[in-house]
């Protein structure tokens, strides 16, 4: 006989995180650039370099979700993936973090931590054994876009 159905059923409920509206993804994008609508950041050159030479449809919600991932940050609703394509919680395919991949802090990573924190996400990635061949090449390039600056 089942208990009275009153009593807490005590399963994991995973919440779905709210998805960013065209609205909101705009007004982030805005706020990264100084600008406040996007009449003047379309006439921002800092923008307009930004963008330069991609093939970006600013009528679509797709191409401002992109905008939003580069330069405001990964959007809720996108944290705490789990996948073959994810590292630390975000999907390397979908977002170009670096230092939030490699779990490395701007601020006090040297080339040696930054080339350690490469070789320890290699070891589960690399093609050779069994890793994505496309998040390999990512991590090759997140590794050599933060040396560069070192």
């Amino acid at each position: 006989m089942r208990g009275p159905r009153n009593k807490l059923d005590h399963r994991i409920v995973q919440f779905s995180k709210p998805v960013l509206t065209l609205s909101d993804l705009k007004a982030g994008v805005c706020r990264a650039f100084g600008c406040k609508n996007t009449k003047e950041l379309r006439k921002s050159s800092d923008f307009n370099i930004a963008i330069s030479g991609r093939a970006l449809n600013l009528r679509t919600k797709a191409d401002w979700t992109k905008l939003y991932r580069e330069w405001v940050r990964v959007p809720d609703a996108e944290r705490n993936k789990i996948g073959p394509t994810c590292i630390n919680g975000i999907d390397v395919l979908e977002n170009f973090r670096p230092w939030h991949v490699f779990g490395l802090k701007p601020s006090t990573a040297t080339a040696d931590d930054i080339k350690e924190a490469f070789r320890r996400l290699a070891k589960n990635h690399h093609p050779d054994l069994g890793g994505d061949k496309r998040v390999m090449e990512r991590l090759q390039k997140m590794r050599d876009s933060l040396l560069a600056f070192r």
